[in-house]
């Protein structure tokens, strides 16, 4: 017997994390895209949608070097995995999901950049 994957919904957006220029611009040079600073100016993290076709894919970019407290980068993660779900909300279609969903959609995407940065 195999158990199976338990998640309902699949993201609409694929997205990923980077903690350096170099890896932003790795990923944007593979899209065709001109390079940009990954972070707006003023910011220690911004999120990024790009389309490429009919694809739109987040790239959440962290200054994981910022001297600050490692707590406070775990809530910038936070911050920017709101502006990601908004993004898959949008996409979606979806104006009004329960307070439930909201929640643990947030909590897997916080819980997946985590994993990604630690």
């Amino acid at each position: 017997m195999k158990w199976l994957n338990k998640s309902l919904i699949d993201s609409p957006i694929s997205y990923s994390v980077c903690t350096k220029q170099k890896q932003f611009d790795k990923v944007l040079k593979k899209l065709g895209i001109d390079s940009f600073d990954y972070i707006n100016v003023g910011s220690d993290a911004t999120t990024h949608f790009l389309t490429n076709d009919d694809i739109v894919i987040c790239i959440i970019c962290i200054n994981w070097d910022v001297d600050i407290p490692k707590i406070d980068k775990y809530a910038l993660l936070v911050h920017e995995a709101v502006h990601l779900w908004q993004g898959i909300k949008d996409k979606f279609g979806e104006t009004k999901p329960s307070k439930e969903f909201e929640a643990y959609s947030i909590q897997n995407i916080t819980a997946q950049l985590f994993r990604a940065v630690k």
